[in-house]
């Protein structure tokens, strides 16, 4: 398979990034952090595939995919993507109407 978003080497404030690619249709989708599993999908039958990801800590991390198709059949692992999740700022703190931060 291939991430296709995010891009390799970009950084993010989302601690729960969203991830696409494609495949081979209908595969099981894993997506790593390393060597740690940490989320799944399906692809779809066109062979697109998204996810948005489980809480990640601020860091910079190197994720990988693979696929398995429905006979079974385990791909190789994807290019690695490095993607860095970095704090918030108060720039980017949003406000309502009033002026609160939420």
């Amino acid at each position: 398979p291939n991430i296709v978003t995010p891009a390799n080497g970009s950084s993010t404030t989302d601690e729960t990034p969203f991830f696409a690619g494609n495949s081979e249709a209908n595969a099981l989708i894993r997506i790593f952090r390393g060597a740690t599993l940490v989320t799944s999908t399906t692809s779809l039958p066109n062979g697109t595939w998204s996810i948005e990801l489980p809480v990640q800590a601020f860091s910079t991390f190197s994720f990988t995919a693979t696929a398995e198709d429905q006979a079974g059949n385990l791909s190789v692992a994807s290019s690695p993507i490095s993607v860095t999740i970095v704090a918030r700022t108060d720039a980017d703190t949003d406000t309502d109407a009033d002026g609160e931060r939420y």
